[in-house]
């Protein structure tokens, strides 16, 4: 399996973020957090797996609590069946902190 393309479209996105760091914070974490989410597309797309955007997940019940609003930039899907959470960040704050610690 062949990933070349993939690899030269996260190479040259990753050469463009020096300017968009130059513009902002907002625009060099956006930029930056793209660059992450298209790689994580890409590849998903290559190994035949389903990533969904803004898909919420529901935890089960433990100790009589249930968190049914949890969402990630990406769900990945094999064959219908949720399989991984990918969080496209740069950084960690303690809300994305939260999120790894549950899942």
């Amino acid at each position: 399996m062949q990933f070349i393309n993939i690899i030269e479209q996260y190479e040259t996105e990753v050469d463009q973020l020096p300017d968009a760091h130059a513009k902002s914070g907002g625009a060099s974490r956006n930029a930056s957090g793209l660059v992450y989410e298209n790689l994580v597309e890409r590849t998903c797309d290559k190994l035949g797996l389903d990533a969904k955007k803004n898909d919420y997940y529901v935890t089960e019940e433990i100790d009589g609590i249930q968190i049914d609003t949890l969402q990630v930039d990406w769900h990945i899907y094999k064959e219908n069946l949720l399989r991984y959470f990918v969080e496209c960040k740069c950084y960690l704050d303690a809300s994305f902190l939260m999120r790894a610690i549950i899942l």
